[in-house]
Parts: structure tokens; sequence; C-alpha cells
């Protein structure tokens, strides 16, 4: 039992304290930032994230699990805990916690003192670009921040203890984080790659010899087979599935059409679609000015009142007609945080000024900071900042010949990278901020007349923006924001005033910090605190103005169309012909709430539709369509009705009507729509099902045929599914729309459909098990060995 002294002091213990304020400081800005949408029902508008949840999902994520078609990420294990509504703000404030964390354990790892290291790490968990991605719902890219960042921690750990374990957590970390993203996971992974090679580089200058490298070098062949072990299906999908699926987009948002002329015209044309593709969201030089003063163009596209009007997302300037052509498309922010930026600038100030290590320390002196890795991050902020600009810069030309990179489609994503090195910056700038000696204090004095120049700089932006108010308005105006000029330029005005007096008060800090004879350590930490608070009070202000409230309650509730085709079904699965409603439409989320019960919609909505080809081939006949679809009940406005009736293939069920509040059920109208069951043999038929979504991890039925053929049943045509007829295995094939069909010979008989064991599936848990039981017993072991 732990002595009650020892208890008392560890929560007096400066250990205890910063990390408790870190995590309160956290939890108060990511409170503040989505409190309108923390009542249940309500969630933040993202349109890349589902906002209708089928409860529990267990089953489909074990079905794929077990047939190999996913790679285990400890972050699914939240699929056992808690109803969906319950992770919608926490599937994204979490991950930037753990980010946050992960980037204070490397700082450390640098020499920076756990205020700095937590600050850095919270300037990075509030940046604009990285959070505000909320708005945009890219849960990927918050699946990747709450493993990669603490890879860099990993990697500083296999140079400098290169125990096996950490070769171990590296590479599993390493993959866990690559599972929905991939291609801002390959920025990532080639900036880690970097970093490596940095380490091995500042490994080669202290030692003067490469003995290291077969000493060292080796042991990454565990981090290998560990990636290899924990993300096999996701590279294999990576590698497939996500080229094939960007080269579909490519083919689909072309803007040269395909010619009919010599094969080098023909190239040609496939090469600049190609590079318009991947550059169409390029970072405009301009907008480096949001950086430092949010909102300066606007918030995100097309929401008032104060929409963006910048060139980030926009056509290339050969195509874009001011007035006529969409002006932009972004749905997040470029601020980084004034006070992230300034500190981390200082970083660099401090340390080109003087570059200690912790090996020239006296015995017994606190840690100084190790600036060794200042020049990495320094030139990863630049570089990567001149390849978000994209076509804005020749430079790009030649990023765009390396491999996958022409898939990658947005430059400005390498504003991540820039992201993260700013806040590694920042975090050594806050520990020179906190330097007790004569030159930390000179330092401070010289930064003063910096921050004195920003604030000045801002002022005069402020007076030129004012007076030149009725320009920018006639400017925004023009390009097709019409009503909008006005209310823009004066939200200018207001983010650059703001932005002046909090330069105006870091100059401030920097000035008692640097000419007050008397502040000690005590003073600088609360200075240094204050400034961190200040800073991440800002970067969450900014963040909340991306929180949209939508109100799902009634999407996530039983209804009458689900309880009528549960009558029906017998509570199977069924697919549906929605011809009534589009999701981009009103209606949007009808389509997800139906198949939120296994109701799915037989009818494509976007071009990487399953259902496309087909609909390609039989959309001009709908018989034939629903007949090849195997669609067994359909949605119709009554107007409609009445031109599928003369087929004789509808029986009316139910009518019903749609709003944002719900569905409702009313007699039938002309402004009704109708739930029909369709009285047409699909070819093939369907397979009459006994599976009730989601109690069981098998589809199993009796078909009955007069001759030799197949039945199509409602799973999808993945890996790891089998089929078996009267318990003996059968041939699987694809049907249209992706779904399973089974060779079946004539007569009656039992067909099951089911996943099977594959290992490849299972390696991910293993292995997640064994670094786990790995790493308690390293712990274990190493707290025996210090006492």
């Amino acid at each position: 039992m732990m002595d009650k002294k020892r208890l008392v002091s560890y929560f007096k213990s400066e250990r205890f304290i910063a990390f408790s304020l870190f995590l309160l400081l956290f939890a108060v800005a990511a409170l503040y930032i989505f409190q309108p949408v923390l009542s249940w029902g309500v969630v933040t508008v993202s349109p890349d994230a589902p906002k209708v949840f089928s409860g529990f999902n267990l089953v489909h994520y074990l079905e794929a699990l077990l047939g190999g078609s996913l790679d285990f990420q400890p972050g699914q294990l939240r699929e056992f805990f808690f109803h969906p509504l319950v992770w919608q703000e926490l599937q994204y404030a979490v991950p930037c916690l753990m980010a946050a964390i992960g980037l204070a354990f490397y700082l450390r790892t640098q020499g920076v003192g756990r205020t700095a290291a937590y600050g850095g790490g919270l300037f990075f968990a509030f940046c604009g670009y990285s959070f505000t991605l909320v708005n945009a719902g890219h849960r990927g890219y918050f699946s990747i921040l709450a493993y990669f960042l603490f890879t860099f921690w990993l990697m500083d750990r296999c140079f400098v203890k290169r125990r096996w374990l950490h070769f171990a957590l590296l590479g599993a970390f390493a993959m866990w984080a690559e599972m929905q993203q991939p291609d801002i996971w390959m920025l990532f992974f080639a900036l880690l790659v970097f970093y490596g090679i940095w380490r091995l580089l500042r490994l080669w200058l202290a030692e003067r010899n490469v003995s290291f490298l077969w000493k060292l070098c080796p042991r990454f062949l565990v981090t290998a087979a560990v990636m290899l072990l924990v993300g096999s299906s996701a590279i294999r999908a990576a590698l497939t599935e996500t080229l094939a699926g960007r080269k579909a987009q490519i083919e689909a948002s072309a803007s040269v059409p395909t010619t009919d002329g010599n094969d080098a015209e023909q190239k040609a044309a496939e090469a600049h679609r190609q590079w318009i593709f991947t550059t169409n969201w390029s970072m405009p030089p301009e907008d480096f000015c949001e950086m430092l003063v949010p909102g300066i163009f606007g918030d995100d596209s097309g929401r008032p009142p104060y929409p963006y009007w910048g060139r980030l997302g926009r056509v290339e300037d050969s195509q874009f007609v001011k007035g006529r052509t969409r002006p932009n498309f972004r749905q997040h922010t470029l601020y980084i945080g004034l006070t992230a930026v300034l500190f981390a600038l200082f970083g660099i100030f401090s340390a080109c000024r003087r570059c200690r290590s912790d090996q020239e320390l006296p015995p017994g002196e606190a840690p100084r900071p190790n600036y060794a890795d200042v020049p990495f991050w320094a030139l990863t902020a630049v570089l990567c900042a001149v390849f978000a600009m994209g076509r804005y810069t020749p430079v790009y030309k030649l990023v765009y010949q390396l491999p996958f990179v022409d898939y990658l489609r947005a430059p400005v994503k390498f504003y991540h990278l820039v992201e993260l090195a700013v806040a590694c910056l920042a975090g050594f700038g806050l520990q020179a901020f906190l330097d007790e000696s004569g030159a930390g204090r000179r330092g401070r004095r010289a930064w003063t007349f910096v921050c004195l120049g920003a604030t000045i700089a801002l002022f005069i932006g402020l007076r030129v923006c004012t007076a030149k108010w009725e320009n920018f308005a006639g400017h925004i105006e023009l390009l097709g924001l019409r009503g909008f000029g006005k209310t823009l330029a004066g939200y200018m005005q207001t983010n650059l005033k703001q932005a002046m007096l909090l330069a105006a008060a870091l100059t401030g800090a920097f000035a008692f910090a640097g000419f007050y004879k008397k502040a000690g350590k005590r003073t600088l930490v609360t200075l240094a605190t204050l400034l961190i608070v200040l800073g991440v009070c800002d970067m969450a202000r900014v963040c909340r103005r991306f929180i949209v409230p939508v109100d799902v309650t009634a999407y996530n509730t039983t209804n009458p169309l689900i309880e009528k085709l549960s009558e029906l079904t017998g509570n199977r699965a069924a697919l549906i012909a929605n011809y009534a409603t589009h999701p981009q439409g009103p209606q949007f989320w009808l389509n997800d709430v139906m198949a939120r019960y296994g109701y799915e919609s037989a009818l494509p909505y976007d071009r990487r539709s399953e259902w496309l080809p087909l609909y390609l081939e039989y959309g001009a006949r709908p018989i034939s369509y629903l007949q090849k679809s195997g669609a067994q009940f359909t949605l119709l406005t009554r107007e409609k009705v009445a031109e599928f009736d003369a087929s004789g293939i509808l029986e009316p069920v139910m009518d019903m009507t749609i709003d944002g509040n719900g569905i409702h059920r009313c007699e039938p109208n002309q402004d009704s729509i109708a739930l029909c069951r369709i009285k047409l043999h699909s070819d093939p038929p369907m397979l009459l099902a006994e599976r009730t979504r989601p109690q069981s991890l098998s589809t199993k039925g009796v078909a009955e045929l007069a001759e030799d053929g197949l039945v199509r049943t409602q799973d999808r045509f993945e890996p790891g599914l089998v089929a078996f007829v009267d318990g003996k295995p059968a041939e699987l094939v694809e049907a249209a729309g992706k779904r399973v069909a089974v060779r079946v010979p004539k007569g009656k008989h039992t067909v099951e459909v089911r996943h099977v064991y594959s290992m490849r599936g299972i390696w991910g848990v293993l292995c997640f098990l064994a670094l786990t039981i790995w790493t308690f017993i390293d712990h274990l072991l190493c707290r025996k060995a210090l006492s």
C-alpha cells in the first residue's frame, strides 16, 4: 500500500499539477467549442460523417474483422461502449487530446519542461486546419492524430534507449494511424522517415563513425514486421482500392475531355486532367495571412454570415469567371494561432543564439532544452508551407513527380505538417521563455521588439483595411458573393483588431519577463501558463465558429416507415428503390435511416455507388432495373405511382410525408410519398433469408429453383465470404450492386453465406494483446529495477 506521505507529495508534485492543469484546460476549451452540440440528438454539420447510427453495430465489425477485410485498431473498441451519439463529439476531442499528449511526450525527450511541453501539445490540439476538419466530418484524420504523434516520441526512444519494445510499438502506432485516410497518413509517415534519417545524421555527427548502423538499423526490422502484422489489409486496400478510387475521381472530374487524336495528345490531355485534379486545393500565397489572423477571408464556403471568399478550392484561374463560376470551396480555417507562431519563431531565435545539449550539463543541474531538432522542424515548416501552395509555386512540379503524390488531390494537406512543426517549435520557444539565465532574459528583451513589430504591422493592416473598406466590399461582391461584401469587409477589420490586441498582450508579457529584473522561476512559469491559456482560448474561439448544430433526434428514433417495413419483411433486411427523395435535398437523412435497420436503397446517388453500373445500363427502363437490382420495395411520389401502376407491378402499402422533423403517416394525396411492394420476381431470384441483422454472423435461407441457376443474397461481395448449399461448399459469384450470388442446383435447398475465419484479420488483435502485455510487464520490471 502506498505510503500516505508519498501520496500527498505526489499530489503536490509539479508532475501531477502540470498534467492536471493541462487536462483541465483542454477539457474547458473542448467543452466551450462543442457546447452548441452537447445536447443528446444534436450534432455538428459534418457532411462526410454519419448522423444516423445503427446503435451497437458490433456484428458488422466482427464480420469484417473475422473475414480479414478489416484491420484491428484500438480505437474500434469504442464500438463496445455507449451509443454512437455519445461519441459524436468525443470522436474528435479524444484524438486531439491524445495528439497533445503524444507531442508533449516527444518534447519532454528533448529536455523541454512540462509546462512548455504541454503548451506545445495544446497549441497543436486546437490548430485551425486540423481541428476544424470537424466541420467536414473527416474522422479518418482524427484517427491519425490519436496514434501518429506518439511515433516521434517512440522514434526518439528507439535511438536513445534502443529497446526492442520501442521498435515494436513504433510499428504498431504507425499502422494504427493508417486505417481510414491513407493519403494524409502517407505525408505523416514520410515525415517520420525523414525524422529517422535526421536522427541518424545527428548520431553520425556525434560519434563520427558508422558503427551504430549495424547496431541500430537492424532493429527496425521489428518495426517493419509489426507494421505488416497490424496493417496488412490496410496496406493492400491503400494500394488497390484507394488508388482505384482516386483514378475514378480523376475521370469523373475531368476538365479536359478524352480526345480521338493521336497518343501524344491523349497522354497530354490525361496528364493535364490529373494535374488539375491533384492541385485543385492549392493554398494561395495570400492565405498565409490567416496563419496569424483568423477569418481574414471569411470562414467556410457558402455559410452565412461570413462565407469564405479567398481562392482556396477554386478552379484554375483560366476557367474562373467572376460572378459565374463557383468562387471556392473549403470547410475549415488555416489559423495556427498568433501565440503559437510567435513562440515558434522565438524557439528558432533562441536555438540560433545558443544550442546546448543535455550531455554538457554539470552533474545535478536540471536539464535544459536540446535544440538539436529545431533545424529539422524549422525546415519542415518552410518546405511544407511551400508544398502546400501547390500550383501557385513551380516547386510543386518536382513534388508531383514523387510516387503516389499525383493521387494526393489537395496540396493544402501539407499544411498539417506545418501545424505540427509550428507546435513543436512553440514548445521549444516556451521553454526558452522560461529560461532564468541572463541569456534567457536578453532573449526575451530582444523578442519584445519583434512582438511590438507584429503589433504595429497588424495596426497598419487594420488602417489599410479601414481606408480601403469599400474596395474590399466591391471585390467580394464581384466574386459572386452578392449581399456579403460589406459584412465580410467589416469581419476582416474585426479579426485584424482582435489579432492586434493579442499581439499587444504578447508584447507586454515579453517586456515584463525581459525587463523586470526580479522575474524568477515562479513568475516566469505563471506568466507562461497565462500565455498558454490566452493562446488556447484564442484558438478555441476560432474553432467554435465551425460548430454548426443539426438536430438529429428524429433520424435516430423509430418511425412509421421502419415499423411498416419491419412488419412486411418479418424484421428481415430488404432492398428499397428510393425514387422519392435525394440525399442532397431536405430529406438527406432518409436513406441513412433506412440503412440503419438494414433497408438499403438500391439506387445510386454518387459516382462511386455500387449500383451505378446497373443503373447506367437499365436506368431508362425502371421495371427492368427493379428486376435486375432485386429491390423488394420502392418509394415513389403519388404522381410516379400512377406511371408504374400501368405495369401492375406495385402494391401501395402506406403513404407518408417527410420533413425535417421526421416521417408522418397520412392518407394518400398528391403530395404524399408512397411505400409500395414490388410484385415482380428478381433476376436472379432473391434468397428469403432468415437473417435478422445484427444478431447473426451468417445469412441462411431456403431456395427452390425449377432449374440450375443463381440465388442472390443481400450480403456485399467481399473477401472472407463462403457459401454452402445443403452444408456443402458452393460457388460464389458477384451479382449486381456488388451483391453475393450463389450457384444452386434445381430443387429445394438450404443456402448459407457466412464469413470465414482468417488469421489476417486476427493478427492485429493478437499483436495488440501481445504489445499490451509486453508493455505492462516491461513497466513492472522497470519499476522493480528502479526501486
